[in-house]
């Protein structure tokens, strides 16, 4: 009798502890996703509907400086569209500030955004002359992000 209680307790505790794990997971995962990251660091609120289809950067720093390179991919661009204050002019500085970015870490070229086509952008700069570039071709449904920590 005792041996049954202490194997029915054993399978309570067992459940608890893998329904525990399991809160856990879930809830540093959508913590560690990267637009929470992009809300964090730059106050920019990004739809967290997307699929991270790239990243790239320098790798661990003491004080957090360095290049970063994420590509995401929506398939409602509608939201992604409202949620920043998009031009849509080229700009041969974005382009250029980018390609920098992404030869410095070293991105193959199949990752790049296509300056050829039309695509939108958005960016800001921090006190530190810290900088992030957010550039959206539509057609593709992606957003290719760009920061740049002093």
């Amino acid at each position: 009798m005792m041996k049954k209680v202490i194997i029915g307790i054993f399978s309570i505790l067992t459940l608890l502890g893998l329904i525990s794990a399991y809160v856990i997971y879930d809830y540093v995962k959508e913590r560690n996703i990267y637009s929470n990251i992009i809300k964090s660091n730059w106050k920019i609120t990004l739809p967290k509907e997307y699929d991270e289809i790239y990243e790239k950067d320098e790798g661990p720093s003491f004080l957090g400086d360095g290049d970063r390179y994420h590509i995401f991919q929506y398939n409602d661009i509608k939201q992604i569209d409202s949620s920043l204050e998009w031009k849509s002019e080229k700009n041969e500085s974005i382009e250029a500030s980018s390609e920098e970015i992404l030869k410095k870490l070293k991105v193959p070229k199949e990752y790049y955004p296509d300056f050829k086509n039309s695509y939108k952008y958005y960016w800001r700069i921090k006190d530190d002359n810290s900088k992030i570039y957010f550039i959206f071709d539509s057609d593709k449904k992606e957003v290719f992000v760009l920061e740049h920590f002093q």
